[in-house]
């Protein structure tokens, strides 16, 4: 072979061997010969012809992301994401999943704090489901909470498509919280509304203007207050639960003309946000006077409304039986 073709060939084998690559160079590089029964070159006699061209040695690469594997491996960071979840489960559901630690305790006050995002009626129901659940894991102790939950709400036969769907609503969003992942109990939830648990199997009875007009009659002698908040119930289409947090102070403008009601915590605003919808003004020229007498006869900080639902519902359905605290 002639000695220009076999340099060319050894320098196109050197540039070759030095292409970055994942692991190190291997000591005996191939020369591309024209001579296909030609041996291998030792790296040795092509530094001694070309030694500007090959190092003596090549370092090996770096990992990619090295931090990223050192914090992997760190049992400290994976000690933190397991208090972490303790935590935010003790939060919570009130217990940490599967634990009885005394070192996960956190202070009653601290959860009670955080549940107070919640109203008392969603957190009573959620505690509800929860000890359902619970309860129901025990013949099922290898399954998962996903799993479980939607078995749970597929034997509930005996109640409607929307409680259904209410309940694997609540317990997805509760045990999501708690950083559990619930991917079919999502799925279920979009069956049972695909299935029409949207739609009230019995809606309420709309109350008219006349029927408000027959319970403040009614009411307006023994029971004031009442007359006035179911008034202003059906003015402001608001829930009951939003006229026992009214007081004197949510009373911004008292007029003859119009009244304008703040709202303060709402179920839809548990957070307080300064929003528009916050605000209603209230005119009518009928019981505007009334309202504004049995107003301004509140005390700093007294509530308008004080009956729960169930008992604003027994006191109307003697009168009328067809309307219900949906119905205003």
């Amino acid at each position: 072979t002639p000695p220009v073709q076999t340099k060319k060939a050894c320098l196109l084998s050197v540039k070759i061997s030095v292409k970055p690559v994942r692991s190190p160079p291997k000591r005996i590089v191939w020369a591309i010969l024209p001579n296909p029964a030609s041996q291998p070159v030792p790296n040795s006699t092509i530094q001694s012809k070309f030694p500007a061209i090959l190092p003596v040695s090549a370092p090996a690469l770096a990992p990619r992301n090295p931090s990223s594997q050192r914090l992997s491996a760190s049992p400290s960071a994976a000690t933190g994401r397991t208090d972490a979840r303790a935590l935010h489960q003790q939060l919570v559901l009130g217990t940490v999943l599967g634990s009885t630690e005394p070192s996960l305790e956190t202070p009653a006050e601290l959860i009670a704090l955080i549940q107070s995002v919640w109203a008392p009626s969603t957190l009573s129901q959620r505690k509800h489901l929860w000890n359902r659940l619970q309860a129901f894991r025990q013949t099922r102790p290898r399954e998962s909470h996903d799993r479980s939950t939607c078995v749970m709400i597929s034997q509930m036969s005996n109640v409607s498509l929307g409680t259904r769907k209410t309940y694997a609503a609540a317990l997805r969003a509760l045990l999501l919280q708690c950083q559990i992942p619930m991917p079919t109990t999502g799925l279920l939830v979009k069956a049972l509304a695909n299935m029409g648990a949207n739609v009230p199997e019995s809606p309420a009875h709309p109350a008219t203007k006349q029927d408000v007009l027959d319970l403040m009659a009614i009411f307006t002698p023994l029971l004031p207050r009442l007359s006035v908040s179911i008034w202003l119930m059906w003015k402001t289409a608001s829930r009951w639960d939003d006229m026992r947090g009214l007081s004197r102070e949510n009373f911004l403008v008292l007029s003859p003309e119009e009244i304008i009601i703040h709202w303060g915590e709402t179920k839809m605003n548990r957070a307080l946000e300064p929003l528009a919808t916050n605000f209603t003004v209230v005119k009518d020229p009928l019981p505007m006077l009334h309202a504004l007498h049995i107003v301004q006869s509140l005390s700093p900080g007294e509530k308008l409304a004080t009956l729960t639902t169930s008992e604003f519902v027994d006191k109307i359905r003697p009168h009328k039986p067809l309307l219900t605290a949906h119905s205003f």
